[in-house]
């Protein structure tokens, strides 16, 4: 299990200023990690970091995108790369 995934009851994203009133937050997930923000570009470069690694070559070439109902502070679980909870929207597989 990557280090970035942390599974169990709950988790908390961390939340930060939203800029969508809090109403959703963004949730990117690849074979290397997840991550999420209530701001879309900010969620997009954290996703791409733990992609990248350490070094300078891809682990990962593409992720996946999701609109998550609440601020990035919700709390939900996490299976199979996605978040486990009412009212999630996948927005699409992300290739870089």
């Amino acid at each position: 299990m990557s280090k970035y995934i942390k599974m169990g009851p709950k988790h908390e994203c961390g939340g930060v200023k939203t800029d969508n009133d809090g109403k959703f937050h963004y949730f990117t997930s690849s074979a290397v990690g997840w991550a999420c923000d209530d701001n879309l570009l900010k969620c997009i470069e954290k996703q791409k970091s733990h992609d990248l690694g350490r070094g300078k070559k891809k682990y990962s070439k593409s992720f996946n995108l999701f609109a998550v109902p609440g601020p990035s502070s919700t709390k939900y679980e996490i299976g199979f790369f996605q978040p486990d909870t009412e009212g999630v929207t996948y927005l699409g597989n992300i290739e870089y």
